[in-house]
This record gives structure tokens, C-alpha cells and sequence, in this order.
């Protein structure tokens, strides 16, 4: 049994559906019945910054966001995904502009790109980011112990952790960098001593 959470823009309390298997129509069905205000509404079902068509099948544990409007699109899911790029596309999920705007303010903050010198590259990240469902966080974190581990090393083995630097396959760039910057913090508290 699987457990697909449909979350409304529109702050209503999310509706939650177990089964094994479920086409996005039938869910559009599901929230019609549930909900009987948006009988006469357009329901747009969207995943990662996509809208999903009718025939497609959800098949295990997602989260799902449901828009709902008064007016119909006439675009196909692809012509709206030509012309909103980015976080952008966002704005069809039911966010306000100063929202997204906002976002895309942290984000590229977080990431240190200067948006208006490099909009296509910036364009290109929000892009890679939505597809790949944040999970850029998750790497950062993994660099960010493989420096940690480099420091520790560099540290408490000094100068004898050095003979294992030429080898490229043992340390990854990030323990290398933190391994030298740990040798230069003990030779920095070494110094000290002395005086």
C-alpha cells in the first residue's frame, strides 16, 4: 500500500490517499468528491514543477500539489514549460511573484551567483535544482564532511598524514584541502607554544 499526499495552494489541509496504484485522473476524481467547492474549478496536479497529465500513474509514496482555478489552461503542460523556466514555473503552483522572487534571492544567495551577471547560468540551476528535488543540499553536506574528516586527519596526524597526499585515490580533493588546513592549524598551535 503505498500513500500519496495531495498538498492544496490554496491552504486547504492536505488529502491523503493509500492505495496501490492511482492515475492522476482518479485523484482529480477523489478531490472532487471530497471537496464538492471545486466542481466547477480547474484542478491542475503538479510534481517536482510539473503539471501531470490525466493518464499518468502514481505507483509509490509521493506528495503531490493541486492548483486549483477558475479558468481552464489552453496550454499544453509542455508549452508551459517552454515559457516559464526556472522558478518561474513556480508561479503556476499558486505562488505569489515577491514569493518566488524572493527564492530565488536565497538560492542564489546560498549559492554565491551574482543573478544579474550570469542569468542564464542562474536559470539553468533553479532548472537542475527542481529536477533533482533539492537534493543539492545533500551534496554540500557531503563535501562539507569530507572537509571536516580532512581537518581531524591533518590535525591529529600532522605532517605524516603528507606521504598519503600524492596518493589522488585515497583523499578526495575536499580531504585533501582539509588535511593541509589541519597541518597548518597544528603548526599555527605548535608556534604558539613556543611562546
Amino acid at each position: 500500500m503505498q500513500k500519496v499526499t495531495v498538498r492544496f495552494v490554496d491552504a486547504r489541509d492536505d488529502y491523503v490517499i493509500e492505495t496501490d496504484e492511482i492515475s492522476i485522473e482518479e485523484i482529480k476524481e477523489r478531490i472532487i468528491n471530497n471537496y464538492p467547492d471545486v466542481r466547477d474549478k480547474f484542478l491542475r496536479i503538479i510534481q517536482r514543477g510539473k503539471i501531470l497529465n490525466n493518464s499518468v500513474v502514481i505507483n509509490s509514496d509521493t506528495v503531490l500539489h493541486c492548483s486549483i482555478s477558475d479558468e481552464e489552461s489552453n496550454q499544453s503542460s509542455a508549452e508551459q514549460d517552454a515559457r516559464r523556466v526556472g522558478f518561474d514555473r513556480l508561479l503556476e503552483m499558486g505562488l505569489e511573484e515577491n514569493e518566488v522572487l524572493e527564492l530565488r534571492q536565497q538560492f542564489h544567495t546560498l549559492r554565491g551567483v551574482n543573478v544579474l551577471e550570469t542569468p542564464n547560468l542562474a536559470t539553468q540551476a533553479e532548472e537542475q535544482w527542481i529536477e533533482n528535488a533539492g537534493n543539492e543540499s545533500v551534496e554540500v553536506s557531503e563535501s562539507q564532511v569530507d572537509l571536516l574528516m580532512g581537518l581531524v586527519l591533518g590535525y591529529f596526524a600532522g605532517i605524516i598524514i603528507i606521504f598519503w597526499l600524492k596518493e589522488a585515490n585515497i583523499f578526495s580533493r575536499r580531504q585533501q584541502q582539509g588535511i593541509i588546513s589541519g597541518i597548518v592549524i597544528n603548526v599555527f598551535f605548535g608556534i604558539l607554544r613556543w611562546f
